[in-house]
């Protein structure tokens, strides 16, 4: 697995692991506005180059200060809208490579493959924010893309324009707490950021996703 995720890093609040992100600049970090909202530059730090946190590997692993947060300015943290953020880093990243970002707009069908280092355990029920706690090991897991109609249908919490879904009918593969912020990626393209869910890999409810492509206009406008 080495290597297969090299534009995935982990946003650190307070020295511990707190969200997953995807380097998309060597200075810019995509992530979920609930990983770093109502908190300030100097609680983060952003480390890349992982398989296991806390395992460095010489030459390849770069930690780096946060000096700006751009948090979406429509972001609700009762309704989850918005969940997109960007972070500036002090100094550029030297061994990891990018993510490539959709264009604006653009649409995925079929399946993606969702990284990151969160729990393999379920939090108490209700939706569920999945910033928080990680297991350790940089895990991934390939899962249906879910149309936006059928989501809706399935979730007892409203899904808005913004918000994709991925997940099995039968439950079993999901993002969960720790995992919020990091990426959802198809053929090399992130697709989505994980948001939230109801619970973690549950039958009949799907993980929920920030739809990459809808901000990529508001991206570019931050970074450039």
């Amino acid at each position: 697995m080495a290597g297969q995720f090299p534009h995935i890093v982990s946003v650190q609040k307070n020295g511990k692991h707190f969200c997953g992100g995807s380097l998309i600049k060597a200075d810019w970090v995509l992530t979920a506005a609930q990983c770093v909202d109502r908190a300030a530059p100097s609680q983060f730090k952003v480390t890349g180059g992982l398989l296991g946190l806390g395992n460095t590997v010489p030459g390849v692993t770069e930690t780096r200060e946060v000096v700006k947060i751009v948090k979406h300015q429509g972001f609700s943290e009762y309704t989850i809208m918005n969940d997109i953020a960007l972070i500036k880093l002090k100094a550029p990243m030297l061994n990891l490579t990018t993510a490539a970002l959709p264009t604006q707009g653009q649409k995925f069908t079929g399946s993606a493959t969702m990284a990151g280092w969160g729990s393999t355990s379920e939090p108490p029920p209700g939706p569920t924010f999945r910033h928080g706690p990680a297991a350790g090991s940089l895990r991934y897991v390939r899962i249906p893309l879910v149309s936006f109609t059928k989501c809706r249908d399935m979730h007892n919490m409203p899904i808005h324009a913004g918000m994709i879904c991925a997940g099995e009918d039968a439950g079993g593969k999901d993002a969960c707490t720790g995992d919020a912020g990091g990426p959802l990626i198809q053929n090399g393209r992130l697709v989505g950021i994980a948001s939230w869910g109801s619970g973690c890999a549950r039958a009949g409810t799907y993980g929920v996703y920030t739809e990459t492509a809808l901000y990529r206009t508001w991206i570019d406008s931050k970074v450039s």
